[in-house]
């Protein structure tokens, strides 16, 4: 009798554990090993057109987001989903596509970068294809050495483009590319976070920028100032 008790117990305590983990009630059991996590799915398209760029009601940016379902399930690599790994792809379409005349697609920009050698299996993009994969573009790429809100500020008073290899914070749990396109009147920053269309909507103090900044960049990082050419400039 004594052995039926103790089995009946048994089993209510793990009935208890199943649905207390399965509601992540134990976050020990939960997986942070990536650098950002995939939203809900929805049916929308993501990717599109942001407007006000550099402060002109005239000008547009053609964003892209890596969790677009036209291409979210993309394997960068033949391995890892753009979802979840794309941001470096994604970014650098996004500097193409707008500094230059040519128009290129995160799927476009992954292959081109996994058969380049920028693609890092399970880790997403080596930090060099930001100034590597602008320059093979024809763009102009700098280091931006001062850490200062004007310094993030300035360039985009001159149709530059600034990318960020962000660290833990508001934008990410590990390491994530983010591209600031403009400055509002308070001095805040706009963005095109390919991994949250919902970042875009709002402008970030550089103050929070500049602290959130991956402290474990490389190529020159973490902040690049992208540009178009002399010759590009000339030619448009």
């Amino acid at each position: 009798m004594r052995k039926k008790i103790l089995l009946f117990l048994f089993i209510i305590a793990a009935c208890f554990l199943f649905a207390a983990i399965k509601v992540n009630a134990f976050p020990i059991f939960s997986s942070n090993a990536e650098s950002c996590f995939k939203p809900e799915k929805n049916s929308t398209k993501s990717s599109g057109i942001l407007s006000s760029l550099y402060l002109s009601p005239q000008s547009s940016f053609i964003y892209y987001s890596q969790t677009d379902p036209e291409w979210e399930d993309y394997l960068y690599g033949g391995r890892d989903p753009l979802s979840k790994y794309g941001c470096g792809p994604t970014v650098l379409a996004m500097l193409v596509s707008n500094l230059t005349s040519q128009t290129v697609t995160p799927v476009d920009m992954a292959d081109w970068a996994a058969e380049h050698g920028y693609w890092s299996a399970g880790g997403g993009s080596r930090h060099n294809l930001i100034p590597e994969g602008a320059i093979a573009f024809g763009l102009k790429a700098e280091s931006l050495s001062i850490r200062s809100p004007e310094a993030l500020q300035l360039p985009l008073y001159y149709n530059k483009l600034i990318v960020l290899l962000m660290g833990p914070g508001h934008f990410t749990q590990r390491g994530h590319f983010i591209i600031l396109t403009g400055v509002t009147d308070n001095g805040n920053i706009t963005v095109a976070d390919p991994f949250n269309p919902s970042n875009n909507a709002v402008s970030w103090p550089p103050e929070l920028l500049l602290d959130e900044l991956s402290s474990r960049s490389t190529a020159g990082g973490p902040v690049w100032v992208i540009s178009a050419s002399a010759k590009m400039e000339q030619e448009s």
